[in-house]
């Protein structure tokens, strides 16, 4: 059989007791000094992590902010320059449709006047002079 292991004496006397209670009582207090030291270094050192850490956030999104704002500048100048390119070209649009429907009045004119000529060919009489 294997030998069990023996209970701790205890004292006989209160003062040997009182001593033994007062060890006890210094190696648990050591112990929960140590914890809660430890405890609040650690509760240091994460919040100085964190403040770093946001403030390498708050400077990655001004960056950001920043890299959008010429971004978005930048693409109103586009579309200020195509603005402009689109009215020049409806202007020309306007001007080449002008010019046409002149051409086609003017056209239509001519064949008129030879719709006449024809006509008064086709009839016998003299085609009036030509102006040119």
């Amino acid at each position: 059989m294997a030998a069990q292991p023996q209970p701790p004496q205890q004292p006989i006397y209160p003062d040997q007791l009182t001593m033994a209670l007062d060890r006890l009582f210094l190696r648990i207090t050591t112990f929960v000094n140590g914890q809660t030291d430890e405890i609040k270094t650690q509760m240091r050192v994460d919040r100085q992590e964190a403040i770093a850490r946001d403030e390498a956030l708050r400077r990655e999104s001004l960056t950001r902010d920043n890299e959008l704002r010429n971004d978005i500048k930048a693409l109103a100048d586009v579309v200020i320059v195509l603005t402009q390119k689109v009215s020049n070209i409806e202007a020309t649009q306007q001007e080449m449709l002008k010019e046409m429907r002149e051409g086609f009045a003017a056209q239509a004119e001519r064949h008129n006047e030879l719709m006449v000529r024809v006509e008064r060919l086709e009839r016998g009489n003299t085609p009036p002079a030509t102006e040119a």
